[in-house]
């Protein structure tokens, strides 16, 4: 019997809007935008029936998963292990800034998995080991279930490269929408990934 995880990425909040490093809980941790309400509310309309309800304990996050659990009286179960990557110096600040005062940093994580973030943060290899950590977790508790999972771009991401083999770094080659829905089916024979950045769900 096969676990689906429905994979959606919060709403925006003023951050994302600015285009800042927005990390985990060891940042400014914004709340969710209206922009970013309305996303979510558009992205539960695709959703269908779930089981179950999971989210990172990130504000932004929580705040998208209890749009969907007051629409559907389910309660929310946090795991941090899905919370965004912490981007250390980094956090708060604008890509654009950080590409002009830090170029080496800057370049330097975009082309590797082991470097960290903002010298201080998390690297991509680290924010992989929790998030498959967190995917086991998830799917050893709702086993045969359509969970609704509310997480972030980059802990998302990793999960779809995991499920296709793909190399971590592909992460930074793909999109994902702010409310976008990824699916991603955990089976006997493996992982499937059955869409990403997503408008529906069938």
């Amino acid at each position: 019997m096969s676990t689906k995880l429905i994979l959606v990425r919060h709403g925006v909040s003023a951050d994302t809007t600015a285009k800042r490093f927005s990390g985990g809980l060891d940042g400014a941790n914004p709340p969710l935008a209206r922009a970013g309400e309305a996303q979510i509310n558009a992205a539960i309309n695709y959703i269908g029936e779930v089981d179950a309800i999971v989210s990172s304990p990130v504000r932004r996050a929580r705040q998208s998963a209890d749009l969907l659990a007051s629409r559907v009286g389910l309660p929310v179960f946090e795991e941090p292990g899905l919370a965004e990557m912490c981007f250390g110096a980094w956090e708060g600040r604008e890509m654009v800034e950080v590409m002009k005062t830090d170029p080496e940093g800057f370049m330097g994580f975009f082309s590797s998995v082991d470097q960290a973030a903002g010298a201080t943060g998390e690297s991509l290899i680290e924010v992989q080991a929790r998030v498959r950590q967190a995917c086991a977790a998830v799917v050893s508790a709702h086993e045969g279930k359509r969970v609704a999972v509310f997480s972030h771009v980059t802990p998302i991401k990793v999960i779809v490269a995991d499920a296709l083999g793909a190399p971590l770094l592909s992460v930074y080659r793909s999109h994902l929408d702010p409310g976008g829905v990824s699916l991603v089916e955990f089976g006997k024979r493996g992982q499937r990934v059955l869409g990403f950045n997503l408008r529906s769900v069938s």
